[in-house]
């Protein structure tokens, strides 16, 4: 699973989307303080993890997620990124869920989670959690209710 962490000196907002992301895909939120680049990647590789998704932020708000795969002899590659506007962020509990994903929404998920761990979440858990990619919106609903909705700037 993820290490998700925020930019330095991160909003309330976007410490509430890392937190409740990592939430949904059962991820690792850790809070960065003043830890740089270099030692948030050894930070997650101590603790076993093999892929950091930071949650970036421009004039307060939230507005980038990047994925970085952490490769062997700390080598890294990025995984992608996704440009957005963020229209809901709420605060999201304890969850015993699973995934359900359109392939838009698969496509935003992978940036969380390996092939392995996507195929290991929708197996399993009792309420949903649906990532729905549309034209121009990923929509995270839990129960019927969406908890992220965030407008698509630019995905790749």
């Amino acid at each position: 699973m993820a290490y998700v962490t925020t930019s330095r000196k991160a909003g309330p907002v976007t410490r509430r989307l890392a937190r409740s992301l990592s939430t949904l895909f059962k991820s690792r939120y850790v809070t960065r303080g003043k830890a740089g680049f270099n030692s948030v990647l050894a930070s997650a590789e101590s603790l076993g993890h093999t892929r950091v998704v930071f949650i970036h932020e421009r004039h307060g708000n939230p507005y980038e997620i990047r994925a970085i795969e952490i490769g062997p002899d700390q080598t890294y590659d990025e995984v992608g990124y996704f440009v957005f506007n963020p229209v809901i962020v709420k605060r999201i509990g304890r969850l015993s869920s699973y995934l359900v994903c359109n392939k838009q929404g698969e496509r935003f998920a992978r940036l969380f989670l390996t092939k392995s761990d996507l195929e290991s979440l929708t197996a399993e858990g009792r309420v949903a959690v649906n990532v729905l990619g549309e034209d121009d919106f990923i929509r995270i609903s839990v129960s019927g209710e969406d908890v992220v909705v965030l407008k698509k700037v630019q995905v790749h």
